[in-house]
């Protein structure tokens, strides 16, 4: 009977042999065996997802793969469609979420106000999953590190206490 577990260990064992055969856990770039053994961990990651057996760990490690590949987009619809199924409560997997869209957001030019607006209403989202205790570092990291993000949430608060007064 398969376990988030057992799907784990064998991740990680391949995982290992990947960084070994590489030299390095930068693993963009593979050629030879260790590509094999990356698409078989891609297997690995979604044949857990499928069989139920995903855990928080193994989402957030097949998230950063991806990142790893530099296959940005599919990391993103990954992440979403984690973070609104079993795993939604998991801080960790909605922290490599923002990060992700961030990223997404900035990547040619300065984010517009769409951009800003977008990323607001997904912080929002982790509140309604994710207790404010547990998300705190979450929004405070986001927020120290993306002054525009900042600003922005400012300003919306700002309106909001205008429109009220």
């Amino acid at each position: 009977m398969p376990s988030g577990t057992m799907f784990c260990l064998y991740a990680n064992f391949l995982t290992d042999i990947v960084a070994h055969k590489e030299g390095e856990t930068n693993i963009n770039g593979s050629s030879g065996h260790a590509a094999n053994y990356i698409s078989h961990l891609l297997l690995i990651y979604e044949r857990a997802e499928s069989m139920g057996c995903i855990t928080e760990d193994l989402a957030c490690k097949h998230v950063s793969l991806h990142l790893q590949l530099r296959q940005l987009d599919e990391a993103r619809k990954l992440a979403a469609k984690l973070c609104s199924g079993k795993l939604a409560e998991s801080v960790e997997l909605w922290g490599l979420r923002i990060t992700i869209e961030i990223r997404c957001t900035t990547k040619s030019s300065s984010p517009s106000d769409a951009d800003l607006q977008s990323l607001f209403e997904l912080l929002q989202q982790i509140l309604m999953k994710v207790s404010v205790s547990k998300s705190e570092n979450l929004w405070l990291k986001v927020c120290c590190h993306h002054q525009c993000l900042f600003c922005f949430l400012l300003s919306k608060r700002a309106m909001s206490y205008t429109k009220t007064a």
